[in-house]
């Protein structure tokens, strides 16, 4: 079998030339307190897809048993006009953390409705007692969802998407296995989503995304970009989805990303299990490789590549009694790490059977292409079903997995007759995809 590993998605370089300035703002549950009366601590922070303004904002109690996350509500609030955080916890709740912080029916600072409509962060107790800022964002939303979905796996130190979990596989998830999933998501997203931007010192959750004087400016145009992107990709998705007449609310395709990916990989399913939400569209792939520099920041008209002057302008719109920001633009880098790798597979059409007899191109029906991350096949493994001829009758010996996110991955492929009967799946090849 062989095999050549091709790379789609350019990233951005970060250089940053600025005068600080301060930014803005730093299910079946039910209420048990809405911040009135008592000593109260405040949370800091912002959700932003660009900033939202006027939204509603809601904390609840982290219940890892409910599909949401959502236990019991502990405090409601608001983001005010100029996208500020206006949320208190009661001060004999704070230990009762970590906190789920959910942003719904906002709109971005012109008035438009946000890509994803529903923007979630976490906040732990020891956070929140520290003061530390939180952020919603879509790829925060997109982490504490994919995290929900991995953290009762067990470990696998050969496995990207399973190492550092602490998962029984039980069937249930407790809040120690949702908050050692996190950790493991947020390394998967900034290797797979975070476009060669996300340092390691950047957190998906308290990194700002807005200018302040709390966070390193290279930091924040980084983590906003990387936002943007997902979120174009969102829209993307919705777009084809509702061309085809149907209906999509960016909240639902960032679950059902989450879901794809739960088995290490963008491919429209969950190991064999097909995600529904993504039946029309052609080609995932297409929408999570394309070229950053050729997307526009949804709601707007404006580039990627123009995320420098975003940022500025909202520091100017928002508080404009501060300092005036000049930022380098994000510039395209060629020579980037790439995201996500496209493998195409080629092998040679068997001739004979296992047995020694012949075997004629007519009677293969198809072949068996499996995959998995580790040689014995029990982490992100996946079969592909690819028919020996084409839509022309012509022999089939090659075929592309799309959007593999990089690691070591074994191959094998074994092949089916039209009387249904299998060969073995030879030795399994390794291959790094890097």
């Amino acid at each position: 079998m062989m095999y050549r590993a091709m790379n789609y998605l350019n990233v951005f370089s970060t250089a940053i030339l600025i005068t600080f300035l301060v930014g803005c703002g730093g299910s079946g549950s039910s209420d048990t307190n809405d911040s009135t009366g008592g000593s109260t601590i405040s949370v800091d922070g912002a959700g932003v897809k660009g900033p939202l303004i006027k939204a509603n904002v809601t904390a609840y109690i982290i219940d890892p048993s409910q599909v949401d996350l959502k236990g019991d509500i502990i405090a409601r609030g608001n983001s005010n006009t100029s996208a500020a955080l206006q949320l208190a916890i009661p001060e004999d709740r704070a230990n009762d953390g970590p906190f789920l912080i959910e942003y719904t029916d906002g709109t971005e600072a012109d008035g438009q409705v946000p890509a994803i409509e529903s923007l979630s962060t976490i906040i732990t107790s020891q956070q929140l007692l520290a003061g530390t800022a939180v952020y919603a964002t879509p790829l925060s939303t997109f982490a504490l969802e994919h995290a929900r979905q991995i953290a009762d796996n067990l470990e696998n130190t050969n496995d990207p998407i399973t190492t550092g979990l602490s998962g029984d596989n039980n069937g249930s998830v407790s809040i120690s296995e949702l908050l050692a999933a996190l950790e493991t998501t947020s390394a998967n997203i900034k290797a797979t989503l975070g476009l060669g931007l996300l340092t390691e010192e950047i957190n998906l959750f308290t990194t700002s995304p807005l200018i302040n004087e709390d966070t390193d400016a290279e930091d924040t145009l980084a983590i906003r970009t990387a936002n943007e992107v997902f979120a174009a990709i969102v829209e993307t998705l919705k777009d084809e989805i509702t061309s085809d007449g149907l209906t999509a609310t960016g909240t639902a395709l960032v679950a059902a990303l989450a879901d794809d990916f739960a088995d290490g990989s963008f491919d429209k399913q969950n190991a064999d299990n097909a995600i529904t939400a993504f039946n029309t569209i052609d080609d995932l792939a297409a929408a999570l490789t394309n070229d950053p520099a050729l997307l526009n920041v949804p709601n707007s008209d404006r580039n990627i590549s123009q995320i420098n002057e975003i940022l500025a302008e909202e520091a100017e719109e928002l508080s404009p009694e501060l300092p005036t920001v000049t930022l380098n633009p994000p510039v395209p880098d060629n020579e980037g790490e790439p995201v996500l790798r496209n493998v195409a597979l080629s092998w040679g059409i068997p001739t004979t059977r296992t047995d020694g007899s012949l075997l004629p191109t007519n009677e293969i029906d198809y072949y068996e292409i499996y995959y998995s991350s580790t040689s014995n096949g029990n982490n992100n493994d996946d079969t592909i079903t690819v028919p020996a001829t084409n839509s022309n009758n012509e022999l089939v010996n090659d075929h592309e997995i799309s959007a593999l996110p990089t690691g070591e991955y074994y191959f094998s492929i074994a092949t089916v007759d039209t009387a249904g009967i299998a060969s073995e799946f030879i030795n399994p090849i390794a291959l790094m995809i890097e």
